[in-house]
């Protein structure tokens, strides 16, 4: 294993209290760190041994142990919560959250890599890729694949719209495990979603029917309402939330219809959380410079992450244009921890600290995953530029 923290156990906060000062714009003794998706293969070369990931690749692996039954998934289930536990304490991650599982069963094995899946809303095959390590869907699931599909996932979504069964209860599992293992040492954030599909059904629905799209996003800020309430009831003080809604060419949506859809329910949203004592992080990849001024600023999110460098998001620009927006990310997990030398990464964080530490609000991490592939050494010495 990796041994990271020796250096730094000097410190006088700990994750939690750092995690929540940079929400509050406080002075902290170090920029604070997290890391929502990790691949196994990252996780394996830093603890120095076979290890389960958090990115999509652990997909594959639950899919396997749910086909084979309870046992196996319980053995699945213990596994990542030790490998995860192990990577934590390795980069002394300050910020932890329920790595992202389908919680779906297979309803059969169609070859070594694919498995049908069967729910009320339609049928999906998920197939494995070995070389990228993802888990794709390939039909179905909740890329519509017409109108009256769109209408029954709606009327099916609707019937989900209240109490512990919102989220899977091995998501709920998972999250008072994280709380019963890292306490107030580290903080533990909650999840949230707010969003519709990015595929080209539900986007041209978006122009044919806007107003059965709305019923959606209203069911959607319903359940998310019930969703802060559980969560807040457990203590949670940070919120990982947000959805995808931008490509690398900009957002998907006009400026307009997102005012007019999108604000009031996410505005919602983040006001009850508020009113809970938590902070929302608002999550998504592309170049939203078209939409930056209404969804980091009026929407109410405290923070903002998955900040796609590669497609035009600059961090200091971020800061010098959003001053009080706590700024999630720094390194661009496509192009410089995959390709960058270890002086290269290095360099960019140097850049960033100095530009963005001494605001505050700054929480470090890649631009979304430590992707297959990445430059782990220049990622470990990044790590420590942060806290010499």
């Amino acid at each position: 294993m990796v041994k990271l923290i020796a250096s730094w156990d000097i410190n006088s906060m700990n994750g939690y209290e750092r995690i929540l000062k940079s929400f509050r714009q406080e002075t902290t003794d170090r920029i604070p760190i997290f890391e929502q998706s990790v691949s196994g293969s990252v996780v394996t070369e830093i603890l120095g041994r076979p290890a389960l990931g958090f990115a999509t690749d652990l997909h594959f692996d639950e899919a396997q142990a749910l086909y084979l039954g309870t046992s196996a998934h319980q053995d699945f289930i213990g596994k990542l919560k030790e490998d995860y536990s192990a990577f934590v304490d390795a980069i002394d991650m300050d910020m932890v959250s329920v790595p992202w599982l389908l919680w779906e069963k297979p309803a059969q094995r169609l070859d070594e890599f694919s498995f049908l899946y069967k729910t009320e809303d339609g049928e999906c095959i998920r197939t494995y890729y070995p070389q990228s390590r993802t888990f794709n869907a390939s039909t179905g699931g909740s890329e519509m694949s017409s109108k009256v599909d769109v209408r029954r996932f709606i009327k099916n979504f609707g019937k989900k719209r209240s109490g512990g069964g919102i989220l899977p209860e091995g998501y709920w599992d998972f999250l008072r495990w994280l709380i019963d293992a890292f306490g107030q040492k580290r903080c533990v954030a909650g999840a949230s979603y707010y969003g519709i599909p990015l595929s080209g059904e539900w986007l041209i629905l978006l122009l044919e029917d806007p107003g059965l799209v709305r019923d959606y996003l209203d069911i959607l800020t319903a359940r998310e309402m019930c969703v802060a309430h559980l969560q807040a009831e457990l203590g949670i003080r940070v919120i990982n939330g947000g959805g995808d809604l931008a490509s690398k060419s900009g957002p998907v949506y006009s400026p307009s219809i997102f005012r007019d859809l999108f604000l009031p329910g996410l505005k919602r949203i983040i006001s009850y959380y508020h009113s809970l004592g938590a902070f929302y992080i608002y999550r998504t990849d592309g170049n939203i410079w078209q939409l930056a001024e209404i969804l980091l600023s009026e929407s109410g999110t405290d923070a903002y992450g998955e900040i796609d460098i590669d497609a035009g998001m600059d961090l200091v620009e971020l800061r010098r244009r959003f001053p009080r927006l706590v700024l999630w990310g720094g390194l661009s997990c496509g192009l410089l921890l995959l390709k960058g030398t270890d002086e290269q990464i290095v360099s960019e964080t140097r850049r960033l600290r100095d530009a963005l530490a001494p605001a505050g609000g700054w929480i470090f991490g890649s631009s979304n995953t430590l992707l297959p592939g990445t430059n782990v050494s220049g990622y470990l010495a990044a790590l420590k530029e942060l806290r010499i």
